[in-house]
């Protein structure tokens, strides 16, 4: 039986990258690219935000988008969208019984 050699774990900048979903591994195929654009080792983009090093991933909401968050603003990005997301079916619903209790009651009177 022929034994195969164990495949390396990965490092915990490569776990944090594919949790992250981003765009770090350019540093491997192209660093000069993100040399040009100031982006410390580390990190593969700068936040729209605020400006600090960041991660280039997709947006967290419904629309097809990509950007550059560090991550405490897409963590408040990822809640904010999630946030919108509920908040505008609350609205309707609310908008909505509030209809229906007005129709039901000038319906008794």
């Amino acid at each position: 039986m022929k034994r195969s050699r164990p495949i390396p774990a990965p490092s915990a900048a490569e776990i944090a990258r594919r949790e992250r979903n981003c765009y770090c591994d350019l540093w491997q195929t192209s660093p000069d690219f993100l040399r040009k654009q100031g982006v410390p080792a580390g990190f593969c983009g700068r936040c729209e935000r605020c400006g600090a090093p960041g991660h280039t991933r997709h947006y967290p909401g419904p629309v097809p988008v990509t950007g550059s968050w560090c991550d405490e603003c897409f963590r408040r990005l990822k809640w904010t969208a999630l946030l919108r997301r509920i908040m505008g079916w609350l609205i309707i619903a609310a908008v909505f019984a509030a209809l229906m209790a007005a129709v039901r009651f000038s319906l008794r009177g």
